[in-house]
């Protein structure tokens, strides 16, 4: 069975086809720029999520993918897709490598469980049933309500369930006050009997949403029922032992164990005062650098503030800090807990106020939080492990609790192996249950093992993870994922490998494949290619030279087969690249001595200038490390006396990956191509930059796309993704215009630019590297890392500096191996200027073509951290070292693993928790209670999700007793008829099926001929996107009215409905605006209004966008405003009259059409696009059916509707107004057009009855998946 891919045009693939065998490995190689990430990315993830999510209700599919078009006719045979990728991992500061793994919540749960609590106060055991402790305690209780908006609603909820014996007002401060005081709090007590206080807890959470307080009689403590438990032996209030406990992700207000200086991030900001302040010079004057006539720079701080400190503490800020006292040094630095009456310059009260000075320091870094003055406090602000929790990010009370004698605290510092070494151990004398998560843990330790990440200590913030670490570890999370069949799809899984690591890597996604899976890599190293089953290249080159299939072929390993690949034609020899970089005699030595960090322990290094230096040696031995603790910071103090200009580490995690920054900004030529449109026109030069306002969309800002609710975007329905305005596209240089000059290839760019020097030798010289490929508008947060550090190496070389040291990190990084003798070409003429470059490596291609090599080992972390060479490439090939072993061999052996018999699972048959074993394709009857099935399906869900998004919080809610799941092995469950599917009221029968793709590729054949940018037209006839669509109606064909007529008197808004928008919208402001920015009057006597002016005035236009102190607005029409105020209106009787007068009818604007009036000239179907979503299912068939521009899918969706008895509603009839079993066919029907293949659709028994004829459809799809047509009943 293959994976079917048909017609695939996304970026520049050149409508390709493929054939992609299933359960097998794949490799997908070519040059960078081919089409690789495309064709995975773009295509193959994109179109399995758009399948996946037809699983899921309606307002939770946006959240995992947009409603854009995949640009491919279909996929067919695809597996449940995974896209492992750097760019879908975690960057929440407060991740680890625990938390990442999910290692960190089978602690919690060990802790939480099986954990020995033992009271600080007492040293006794603490139990966790606060309710049975408190009978035993003299207590009173009581309710704590904000005095917020919902204060009345939670009091009066309180009044009717509970007896109330007394009221507190407290202010902020807890201050007990006389009445309740704005942003204060008032405590209820509540006369409850001590063995009812748990049903009064429960009560309050039901009706008010608040927490039961307990306050112990004798010592005033407050216990919260819902997070604390107390001590039976010395009345302790303590944190109740829980889950929670252990996340430092939740504060201990919650019931969590984020350490409280750090907010659970490990790191505190402070303020280095010996940089900062200079002792001997007045303050005033210099001594600290933030300090103003007016006060402290960035902050609010006053010179009225200062001067009442002064004249508390009793010194002048005209002194220097020597001269002053301990107290004094220590208020001004550190603050002061005193409150200090001062007069403002300005305020309420005439300025009075009483505050507390915070000091300098704090001052500082609470700027430099802010965002403010940054680039002067960067140099006074340092990022240092918190010394509360030293950077285990837990609270000291998680220390209460502890397992085999040993804290979570102590337990987080040790590494992967460490950790293993320690479950081992307790294993033995563990009970059953500890058991089970001890053996979870030890499982997914080993398949790190295996992969040769075992030295990562489980503390390790993610962030500071590489990309390669990062995309290994969810590699492995995969294999503790229960979801089967899947399609595992990775990119470039070998970066920051080294070579001796990479067969593990191979070993591994050959497991996966002994698991049933199909796993898809994107990968141009040749000892990985060489154990794929299958490889499909593209080229022949990069950018519009590429998108072509050039070999898709069965690999068997031998040397004469990989001649049919271009990426392994000479595998079997590590290349001799005929690059000769640079000359080692005579040169300067730079030597390093006794330097130390993290695991690197008193080493010492030497180097030659002039040279290309590697720094080399197997994943986690401290090469980073190295280069980012102790050469830079080392350079940077003695660059003056070694005569370095500049030290610039182009390897840096890229800080200027904004929305706005692409390739042009990178290379520093935006402002020069304007130049070359604005000779061309009397436009100033903003209109041509991407970072201006000028000349750009007003809807979209110049983004090209809009935000359409959080974590929801699509492409701008105005400008459609073009960014600029139609003026500004007019202008024209050599036949471009400023957007098809920017996406067009630099390479193609260079014949076009022969006249301006300086731009012709920056796209040579991106083409000589191996970017040419990339166009200007490409922004630089869809850029590799490798990718951007050869954009920085074209700036330096195009600058022709010299007497400076680049630092790179895995410059070969997403390189073909053609492409690196181009990259090292262009540091040989970097070094030939007069400049070194240092490399931190694996690729032996490259390495083999260094000067000087500095190798770190002889393993990773701890085992690491030692300089195992250092010398001449040429010595390292005869050096007994993991690098110097690799070069050694001329060879690269080819090892194409065999998934044996024993490993390959059994594919006939699929294991049921509930049921047992079932055929596989094939239709099965069940008796399943419905309560299992949903239980089945939440698993399957949830374990699906977390292995394709990790560490993110989704909606399937753990069940509380699914332990009979545990290492249940299954597909991706699709229920029909169970009740998992709500569609909402607004869903149409088009959206539940996703049949977006289809009807657009459907008009967009016709229209072809008329279109410029097929992709960028898609969305203009989907029923998904706003794009094209009428402005009015959304391409919905129908709004909600009222009678117009009821809103005027004599022309004019009538006094009712103009008093009614005064109070309660912008229209004052848009009266104004409107006229004044766009000269539209529309609010003047209607019969005088044009017919676009009414269609501003009764719908609103959200392109004339008009600003108000900093706020932006825009018109939302009289239709709208009057519909959502309505109920404010003053004349009951009026605003009766227009709520009777509410219909749904035909759109206006667009008079049903849907599309807006720019597009309705390239809809050339015979039909219309408006009644074709519009007829009925029975007419559509008939006009579709014979024709040949209609996708057989969209096709054989229409049949399948018709079979089920729909053929009289159409594509927009409301899901919401069918019945249920109408509904269950509906959401049936979207599985079988969109089939996930080796899944389980499982359909309630009651829905075959209510359409027999289903059962024969379902007949004719258990070719690509399993069918349960389960009988069972229940709850």
């Amino acid at each position: 069975m293959e994976i079917l891919i048909k017609n695939a045009y996304a970026n520049n693939l050149k409508n390709i086809d493929a054939s992609l065998p299933i359960g097998r490995v794949i490799g997908i190689a070519g040059v960078s720029g081919s089409g690789k990430s495309t064709l995975v990315k773009d295509i193959i993830s994109a179109y399995g999520v758009q399948n996946y999510v037809l699983s899921l209700p309606m307002y939770e599919r946006g959240i995992i993918s947009d409603n854009s078009v995949v640009a491919v006719d279909s996929i067919d045979n695809l597996p449940a897709t995974l896209m492992i990728d750097v760019i879908n991992s975690v960057n929440n500061p407060n991740s680890t490598l625990s938390t990442i793994t999910g290692i960190h919540s089978l602690l919690r749960e060990l802790y939480s469980t099986y954990g020995e609590y033992r009271c600080p106060i007492c040293n006794n055991e603490v139990k966790n049933d606060i309710y049975d402790i408190i009978l035993q305690i003299a207590h009173v209780v009581f309710a704590e309500v904000k005095c917020d908006s919902q204060y009345k609603e939670r009091v009066t909820a309180i009044k009717e369930n509970f007896v109330i014996q007394k009221t507190e007002y407290y202010d902020k401060n807890d201050n007990l006050q006389s009445k309740r005081v704005i942003d204060g709090y008032v405590r209820i007590y509540l006369k409850v009997a001590p063995n009812k206080v748990k049903s009064a807890a429960q009560m309050l959470k039901k009706c008010a949403n608040l927490s039961l307080r307990i306050m112990l009689a004798g010592n005033d403590d407050i216990a919260d029922t819902r997070i604390h438990t107390i001590c039976e032996h010395c009345h302790a209030v303590l944190l109740r032992k829980s889950r929670g406990l252990f996340s430092f992700n939740v504060s201990s207000h919650d019931g969590g164990g984020a350490c409280g200086n750090c907010s659970g991030s490990g790191r505190v900001m402070t303020c280095d005062a010996k940089t900062m302040f200079q002792r001997d010079i007045p303050m005033n004057n210099g001594g600290i650098p933030t300090m103003t006539a007016k006060g402290i720079r960035y902050t609010t701080v006053t010179e009225k503030f200062l001067d009442a400190v002064a004249k508390r503490y009793d010194f002048s800020w005209s002194s220097t800090l020597d001269e002053l006292n301990e107290q004094q040094q220590n208020a001004i630095l550190n603050g002061a807990e005193e409150a200090i009456a001062f007069t403002d310059r300005r305020g309420a009260n005439g300025g009075k106020k009483t505050e507390c000075f915070l000091g300098f320091k704090a001052y500082t870094v609470e700027s430099y939080k802010a965002g403010k003055g940054v680039e002067v406090l960067c140099d006074y602000v340092q990022d240092e492990e918190c010394p509360e929790c030293k950077g285990n990010r837990l609270d000291k009370r998680t220390d209460w609790i502890t397992y085999h004698g040993i804290t979570l605290r102590q337990l987080l510092p040790l590494n992967l192996h460490e950790l293993g070494e320690k479950v081992e151990s307790w294993i033995t004398e563990a009970s059953l249950g500890e058991k089970v998560i001890l053996e979870q843990i030890k499982a997914k330790v080993k398949v790190y093992e295996d992969v040769g990440c075992d030295y990562l200590e489980l503390n390790r913030q993610s962030t500071t993870l590489s990309g390669g670490e990062l995309q290994r570890l969810r590699l492995c999370s995969f294999f503790s994922s229960n979801i089967t069949n899947a399609c595992i799809l990775l990119d470039e899984p070998t970066t920051g490998l080294h070579q001796k690591d990479i067969e593990k890597l191979a070993t591994l996604l050959h497991k996966l494949q002994s698991m049933g899976h199909t796993v898809i890599l994107i990968e141009h190293n040749k000892q990985i290619l060489c154990t794929c089953d299958y490889i499909l290249e593209l080229g022949p080159g990069g950018g519009a030279e590429g998108g072509e299939v050039q070999t898709s072929d069965w690999l068997e390993g031998t040397d004469s087969d990989c001649q049919k690949f271009e990426v392994l034609g000479n595998v079997t020899l590590n290349n001799e690249q005929s690059v000769a970089v640079t000359s080692n005699s005579g040169l300067k030595t730079i030597n390093i001595d006794d330097f130390s960090a993290l695991y690197i322990k008193h080493q010492s290094v030497a180097f030659p200038t002039n040279s290309l230096v590697a720094i080399c040696g197997v994943s986690g031995s401290g090469k980073s490390t190295f280069v980012n603790h102790c050469l830079i910071p080392w350079l940077t103090s003695n660059a003056k006396e070694l005569g370095i200009k500049r030290i610039d580490n182009l390897g840096q995690k890229n800080a200027t990956r904004t929305v706005t920054s692409n390739v042009g900004s990178l290379l520093g030529i935006n402002d020069k191509i304007a130049q070359l449109f604005v000779k061309k026109s009397g436009l100033g030069k903003g209109n041509f930059l991407i970072n201006s306002s000028e000349g750009k969309c007003s809807l979209c800002g110049g983004r090209g796309r809009i935000i359409l609710e959080e974590g929801i975007e699509e492409t701008c329905p105005s400008c459609e993704g073009r960014i600029f305005t139609d003026e500004v596209l007019q202008i024209k240089y050599q036949e471009l215009n400023i957007l098809e000059f920017l996406q067009t290839s630099v390479k193609q760019l260079i014949s076009l630019v022969q006249e301006d020097k300086k731009l012709s030798k920056v796209f040579s010289l991106c083409e000589q590297i191996g970017v040419g490929y990339l166009s200007l508008a490409r922004t630089s947060k869809t850029l590799s890392k490798g990718e951007i550090q050869r954009i920085k190496l074209v700036n330096v070389l195009s600058n022709a500096e010299k007497g400076n040291i680049y630092i790179l990190d895995e410059p070969s990084k997403g390189l073909h191996p053609l492409d690196i003798s181009k990259l090292l070409n262009i540091i040989s003429e970097i070094i030939r200027s007069g400049n070194t470059v240092i490399a931190v490596e694996h690729n032996i291609d490259f390495i083999s073509q260094c000067d000087y090599a500095i190798e770190f080992g002889p393993s990773s972390g701890r085992n690491g951290g030692k300089v195992v060479f250092s010398g001449s490439v040429e010595e390292l090939k005869n050096a007994d070292t993991s690098t110097g072993v690799v070069l050694q061999q001329k060879k690269i052996d080819i090892k194409k693993r065999k998934v044996t018999n024993q490993e390959m699972k059994d594919t006939n048959n699929i294991m049921l928790p509930v049921e047992g074993v079932i055929e596989k394709n094939a239709i099965s009857y069940t008796n399943i209670p419905q309560k299992d099935i949903k239980k089945m399906f939440a698993y399957s869900n949830r374990e699906y999700l977390n292995a394709a998004v990790p560490v993110s919080v989704f909606f399937v809610e753990k069940p509380d007793d699914d332990d009979q799941f545990i290492r249940c092995k299954m597909p991706i469950i699709r229920p029909v008829g169970i009740g998992n599917i709500t569609f909402g009221r607004k869903a149409r029968i088009v959206d539940a099926l996703g049949l977006y793709n289809d009807i657009s590729r459907y008009f967009l054949s016709m229209s072809v001929q008329d279109v410029s940018d097929k992709q960028s037209k898609l969305d203009v006839f989907s029923p998904g996107s706003s794009v094209g669509k009428c402005p009015v109606c959304k391409g919905n064909g129908e709004l909600e009215q009222f009678d117009f007529k009821l809103a005027f008197s004599e022309g004019m808004l009538a006094p009712s409905v103009e008093a009614l928008l005064k109070n309660r919208t912008n229209y004052v402001l848009a009266k104004k605006c409107l006229k004044k920015s766009y000269g539209l009057d529309i609010f003047r006597l209607f019969e005088e209004l044009s017919e676009e002016e009414k269609n501003v005035l009764l719908f609103g236009d959200r392109q004339r966008k008009f600003y108000d102190k900093g706020k932006e607005y825009y018109w939302e029409g009289l239709n709208r405003l009057v519909i959502k105020e309505l109920r404010y209106m003053a004349d009951e009787k009026l605003a009766g009259m227009i709520r009777a007068s509410k219909c749904m009818s035909t759109c206006k604007a667009c008079q049903g059409v849907l599309l807006g009036k720019k597009y309705r000239n390239i809809d050339h179907s015979a039909l219309g696009y408006g009644k074709f979503m519009k007829c009925s299912f029975d007419e559509l068939l008939g006009i579709i059916k014979n024709d040949k521009k209609a996708n057989p899918k969209l096709v054989n969706a229409v049949e399948i509707i018709v079979a089920f008895g729909f053929g009289k509603y159409n594509l927009f009839t409301k899901v919401f107004n069918l019945n249920k079993e109408e509904q269950a066919l509906i959401q049936l029907t979207a599985y079988l057009v969109h089939p996930i293949f080796d899944s389980i659709i499982m359909i309630d028994n009651s829905i075959i009855d209510s359409c027999p004829l289903a059962e024969n459809v379902l007949k004719e799809m258990v070719q690509n998946c399993t069918v349960i047509i389960n009988k069972g009943r229940g709850v």
